[in-house]
C-alpha cells in the first residue's frame, strides 16, 4: 500500500485516471467526509488516495510510502472555489468561497493550503509538481518504480484533457457513485473545469491574491510559485545567539506591563503587546523551560497566562484582573486578607506618624515583589527605569528610539527627562539593551559609547491576524461607511499628529499632486490622534479641502481602512523601526516612506523611499504610484512577501535568546542608597496623602 496525498485540486484525479487506464492499476480513498463512506477494503489497494494530514492517516505508520502532488496553491483556490460554486452550492458567491479556501479559519479546508504542504513536504517519499505530471504523466508516474513494481504502460490509452471532459472515467466522474450521465457530465465539467497551469493569473481578484500571499507567501516562495521579486531577508542580527540554558527548573521572567495601561495604542503599547502573545505561547510550548508574570501600572503582578486574553487595544489588565479576581470568592477572600494587612499596618504607624500611611500602603504593594520568584526583569522602555530601581534583578531594557538627542524639538519635556535619566541607568548599570533595529544599535552605540556586546537587535513584528488584506464585503462596506471613505483611490496616512512625523509636508506634497493633476479623482487622508504640539497644524490642516481628517481609528477597523487605500504615507523624519509601515504591507498597500532612520531597513524594496525634507521628491513618489496601476501591484506584492519576514514569533524568539544571556551572564544593579529610597518613598507619600485629600 501506498498514500496517494495532495491538496483537494491538484491532480489527484488524473493520477489515478492514467494509472487506471495506463498501468492497469486501480486505487482507493481514505477520508473523512460525511457524504459517501470509506471503503472498508481501502487498504488492499496498492494506491490510497487522500486529502487528510499525515497523522489523520490509518494506519498512520512512517513505513508507507507517501506520494504528494504538490500545486501552486492559488490555483488550487480558485479551483476549489469554483468547485463549491459549480457543484455543491450553486448560491455560494465565489469570493466568499475563494476567501474561506485561502483563511482556512479553524482548521478548516485541511489546515490551508500552505499547512498541508508543509506536513506532506516532510512525510513524503516521492514529491511530484502538478505541472510536471501535466507535461510528462508517463515519466512522472515512472518514478513509482522507486517504490512498488509498475507494469509496462500501455502508452497509447493516455487520455487527453478533451477526454477527461467528454467521457466518464473510474474516478472523477461520479460513475460509481450510481450517477446519471447528465450527472456525470456536469460533475466532470466542475472537475476538469480548465486544465491550465497558472489559469489564477487571469481570474483571481488581486485583493484576494494578496490575502493569499499574506498567508501563504513563504511557501509559494519556496516552492518557486512567486511571480514577485523575492523580498531580500534581513542581515543576519548581532550578538550572535547565547548557548542553551541548562536548567532543573523554568526560568521565570518578571515583565514590565507599565505600558499597557496607556489608552494610546502607540508603537510602544503595540511592542509590549505583541511581545507578550508571542511569549504566552511559547510559555505553553514549553513550560519546562520558561514561566512568565507581568507588573501593571499598580504594581499588581499576574501570570501571563491568565491575562493573556486581556492583551488587546484599549484593555486595562489591572482593572481587568480586579474585575476578574472579584468574581470568585476566593480571589475576594485573598483581596480582603490583603487589604486588612494593608490597613493594620497603616493603622500601627499612622498612631505615631500620620504622614507614613501612604509609606505602609506603599511598602505593602512592594513587597509583593519576591525577588527569589524571578530570574530576569524586562523593562518595554527605558522610561520606566525608576518604578523599578529597588528591585535587584537582571535586566533587559528594550531601546526604541534615540529622539531625545536626534529630535528633542519634536518631543515634550517629561518624556525627554525620563527617556534621558533611563537610557542612562540602564547602561549604567550594564542591562542588557535591545534595540528594535540595527538603526537604533548603532544609535546606541554612537551615542552611548555601548559595547555591541551589550545591544542586541530585535525587530518588532507584524501580526497577520490583525493586519490582512481584507476581502470580506461586509466588512469593508462597514469600514467605508464607518468613515465615510470616497470611493475614489485614496493615500492614506496614518500617524499621531507630531513634528516628528511630518505630515504637514506630506500634505503640501499632496497639495502639488492634486494642482499639477487637476482631473486625477484622488484624497488624502489622515487618521490618527492628535499629538504633543500639533493645534496649530490641525488648524492649518482644516483649512484645506484636498484632505480629509479622520481622528481615531479603531483597531478592528485598521485592516480594511489599509487595504482600501492605493498607498500608505509615512513621510517621517525619524522612527526606530516603523510599525504602521509594516501593518500597512501587511495589508497588501504599498509604502511611501522618509528614507532615513530605520525604515528602509523595514519597507526595504517594498515601498518608494524619498527624503523627508524635500516636498518635490514626495509629490513624486505619490504620482508614481497613483498613476501606475502596475507599479502599484508590483510593490503590494513585494509589500505583502516583505511583511513575513517580520513577526511576533521571530521577535519572541530572538528576545529569548537575550533573556538567556542575561541569565547567565547579567549584571544585577546595584540596590538605590538608603537616602534615596527614602526620598522616594516620602515623595510618593506625599503624592498619596495629597490625592486623598481631594
Amino acid at each position: 500500500m501506498i498514500w496517494l496525498a495532495s491538496y483537494p485540486r491538484s491532480g489527484n484525479t488524473f493520477f489515478r485516471i492514467v494509472l487506471s487506464e495506463v498501468y492497469g492499476i486501480e486505487s482507493s480513498t481514505f477520508h473523512h467526509e460525511s457524504d459517501y463512506p470509506v471503503d472498508l477494503k481501502y487498504s488492499d489497494f496498492p494506491i490510497v488516495k487522500t486529502h487528510l494530514l499525515p497523522h489523520q492517516l490509518e494506519p498512520s505508520s512512517r513505513d508507507i510510502p507517501a506520494v504528494y502532488l504538490v500545486r501552486d496553491g492559488r490555483d488550487c483556490a480558485i479551483s476549489m472555489a469554483h468547485y463549491r460554486r459549480d457543484l455543491i452550492e450553486e448560491q455560494s458567491e465565489l469570493d466568499e468561497n475563494l476567501r474561506a479556501v485561502i483563511e482556512a479559519e479553524a482548521g478548516s479546508h485541511f489546515g490551508g493550503w500552505s499547512h498541508h504542504v508543509r506536513a506532506w513536504l516532510k512525510r513524503a517519499t516521492i514529491v511530484i509538481r502538478f505541472e510536471d505530471l501535466i507535461g510528462d504523466p508517463i515519466g512522472q508516474i515512472e518514478r513509482l518504480r522507486a517504490v512498488m513494481d509498475l507494469p509496462e504502460p500501455q502508452v497509447d490509452r493516455l487520455p487527453s484533457f478533451q477526454d477527461l471532459q467528454n467521457r466518464s472515467f473510474a474516478y472523477g466522474s461520479g460513475r460509481d457513485h450510481g450517477f446519471s450521465q447528465a450527472e456525470q457530465e456536469r460533475t466532470r465539467r466542475g472537475k476538469f473545469r480548465r486544465g491550465k497551469i497558472g489559469g489564477w493569473s487571469d481570474v483571481m481578484p488581486f485583493r484576494h491574491e494578496m490575502l493569499f500571499l499574506r498567508r501563504h507567501g513563504p511557501m509559494l516562495e519556496e516552492l518557486g510559485y512567486t511571480t514577485a521579486e523575492p523580498c531580500p531577508k534581513p542581515p543576519p542580527l548581532s550578538p550572535s545567539p547565547a548557548t542553551h540554558l541548562s536548567q532543573k527548573s523554568p526560568h521565570h521572567v518578571l515583565l514590565d506591563g507599565i505600558k499597557l495601561a496607556d489608552s494610546r495604542s502607540d508603537g510602544i503599547r503595540r511592542y509590549t503587546q505583541g511581545l507578550m502573545r508571542a511569549l504566552t505561547e511559547i510559555e505553553k510550548e514549553q513550560p519546562e523551560q520558561w514561566r512568565f508574570s507581568v507588573r501593571t501600572v499598580d504594581r499588581h503582578i499576574f501570570r501571563l497566562q491568565d491575562v493573556a486574553e486581556l492583551l488587546e487595544p484599549g484593555q486595562d489588565i489591572a482593572r481587568a484582573m480586579e474585575a476578574k479576581t472579584e468574581a470568585s470568592q476566593h480571589g475576594m477572600a485573598l483581596k480582603r486578607q490583603i487589604l486588612k494587612r494593608k490597613f493594620n499596618e497603616a493603622e500601627r504607624l499612622a498612631a505615631t506618624r500620620p504622614w507614613l500611611r501612604g509609606m505602609a500602603y506603599l511598602s505593602a504593594q512592594r513587597r509583593r515583589v519576591h525577588v527569589s520568584d524571578y530570574d530576569l526583569l524586562h523593562l518595554m522602555l527605558p522610561n520606566v527605569w525608576a518604578h523599578y530601581q529597588d528591585i535587584p534583578l537582571p535586566r533587559v531594557t528594550t531601546v526604541h528610539d534615540l529622539s531625545h538627542i536626534r529630535c528633542p524639538e519634536t518631543m515634550p519635556e517629561d518624556n525627554i527627562r525620563t527617556l534621558s535619566e533611563g537610557l542612562q541607568q540602564a547602561v549604567h548599570s550594564n542591562d542588557q539593551l535591545i534595540a528594535v533595529s540595527q538603526f537604533t544599535q548603532q544609535e546606541l552605540m554612537s551615542l552611548y559609547d555601548v559595547p555591541e556586546s551589550q545591544v542586541w537587535v530585535t525587530h518588532e513584528g507584524g501580526d497577520s491576524t490583525r493586519f490582512f488584506p481584507e476581502t470580506r464585503k461586509a466588512d469593508l462596506e462597514r469600514v467605508r461607511s464607518s468613515h465615510s471613505l470616497p470611493t475614489t483611490p485614496f493615500l492614506l496616512a496614518l500617524a499621531t499628529l507630531e513634528p516628528r512625523k511630518n505630515l504637514m509636508r506630506t500634505v503640501r506634497a499632496f497639495e502639488r499632486v492634486a494642482q499639477a493633476h487637476p482631473d486625477l479623482k484622488c484624497s488624502l487622508l489622515i487618521a490618527g490622534h492628535a499629538g504633543w504640539g500639533s493645534e496649530r497644524s490641525w488648524q492649518e490642516l482644516e483649512a484645506s479641502n484636498r484632505i480629509r481628517r479622520l481622528g481615531y481609528v479603531d483597531e478592528g477597523d485598521l485592516a480594511g481602512l489599509y487595504s482600501e487605500a492605493t498607498a500608505f504615507a509615512y513621510v517621517s523624519h525619524y522612527e526606530g523601526f516603523g510599525l504602521p509601515p509594516l501593518e500597512s504591507m501587511s495589508c497588501g498597500t504599498p509604502v511611501i516612506y522618509g528614507n532615513g532612520s530605520a525604515m528602509p531597513e523595514v519597507v526595504g524594496p517594498a515601498g518608494i523611499p524619498v527624503d523627508a525634507n524635500d516636498e518635490a521628491a514626495i509629490a513624486r513618489a505619490m504620482e508614481r504610484v497613483l498613476l501606475d496601476s502596475t507599479l502599484q501591484q508590483d510593490l503590494a506584492r513585494q509589500a505583502v512577501m516583505q511583511a513575513h519576514h517580520f513577526t511576533w514569533k521571530k521577535t519572541a524568539e530572538r528576545t529569548l535568546q537575550v533573556y538567556a544571556h542575561a541569565i547567565e551572564t547579567g549584571h544585577v544593579p546595584a540596590r538605590s542608597t538608603r537616602r534615596k529610597t527614602i526620598d522616594h518613598l516620602r515623595n510618593r507619600t506625599r503624592q498619596w496623602v495629597n490625592r486623598k485629600a481631594l
